[in-house]
């Protein structure tokens, strides 16, 4: 069941309950009092039903919330801000789309593992000479794109060993041919 909406000022509404009080209806009145009296129903059994929640209530009585002239006003000011060159710089806030992808976004990638040259799991620590290193949960991860139609890249994981006592952690060197920039 839905109810249908039914727009009155609020002096309609008192005009509405004044009618009401002395019987004297007009022919225009039964049907927003039908209105008004299944709506009122309708948010009855709402609020009665277990899954309700607020957010569904006030949809159901307000409204589904549209865009705002604030918001798109904002928008737009801030749009052109970044255009004259400005930017976020004075909130100190990094915009989004600010150009940088993870590892995870070169699904292409060649993956290289590059293992410690020089330790191994269960070597003694360099850094206290008393605990062992092992691997750790994540490598270092360095990316790398070269040019050509299309683009080709290599994400190179450098293995991450951490001593169990000091918890200092040892980084695999990248080997030269991954070279220093990220871009070709």
């Amino acid at each position: 069941m839905k109810a249908t909406v039914v727009e009155l000022t609020t002096e309609e509404m008192e005009g509405l309950i004044q009618r009401l009080d002395a019987e004297m209806l007009r022919d225009d009145d039964l049907p927003r009092i039908k209105a008004i009296i299944r709506a009122y129903l309708l948010v009855i059994r709402a609020l009665q039903d277990k899954k309700a929640s607020i957010r569904k209530l006030m949809r159901m009585i307000f409204g589904a919330h549209t865009e705002k002239a604030k918001t798109v006003l904002t928008t737009i000011a801030s749009t052109a801000k970044a255009l004259a060159g400005n930017g976020d710089r004075e909130s100190g806030k990094k915009p989004c789309g600010h150009g940088r992808n993870g590892a995870s976004a070169y699904t292409g990638a060649e993956k290289i593992t590059v293992p410690h040259p020089t330790m191994k799991t269960g070597d003694v620590c360099p850094g206290c000479e008393r605990g062992k290193v092992y691997p750790s949960l994540k490598p270092a991860v360095v990316v790398r794109v070269t040019g050509g139609a299309p683009l080709q890249s290599q994400v190179w994981e450098t293995e991450k060993l951490r001593c169990n006592l000091c918890g200092e952690v040892f980084t695999a060197p990248l080997p030269e041919e991954a070279g220093t920039e990220k871009y070709d």
